[in-house]
């Protein structure tokens, strides 16, 4: 584990292992043809997709339902690289960061 404080103050703890509860959100790092895939937030600008599941959604199927919301694009692979917690004022919640690799992303599903 590795924790650090971020710019704004909030305790930020990264794990390099999955914990055992599910995680809150979900944050994709997909390669599409050899190229880093973004979304363009209209507030926050361009970062890699991701989001909050909804209802019972494990976290790989937010990762998938963000991924197709966020850039149109379809993956069934998700390669574990970490988990996050964010510990701030307003709320705490865990975030599970994936990597998708480029064969296994499709423009449409």
């Amino acid at each position: 584990m590795f924790s650090y404080r971020d710019d704004v103050g909030s305790k930020v703890s990264i794990y390099f292992t999955k914990q055992e509860k599910e995680c809150d959100d979900c944050l994709i790092i997909p390669l599409y043809e050899e190229k880093w895939l973004f979304t363009n937030h209209k507030v926050r600008g361009i970062e890699f997709p991701g989001g909050k599941g909804e209802g019972n959604e494990t976290t790989i199927q937010a990762a998938i339902r963000e991924l197709m919301e966020e850039t149109g694009a379809y993956a069934d692979t998700f390669h574990f690289i970490a988990d996050y917690v964010v510990e701030s004022a307003d709320r705490t919640f865990t975030k599970r960061v994936f990597f998708c690799p480029d064969k296994r992303i499709s423009a449409t599903k």
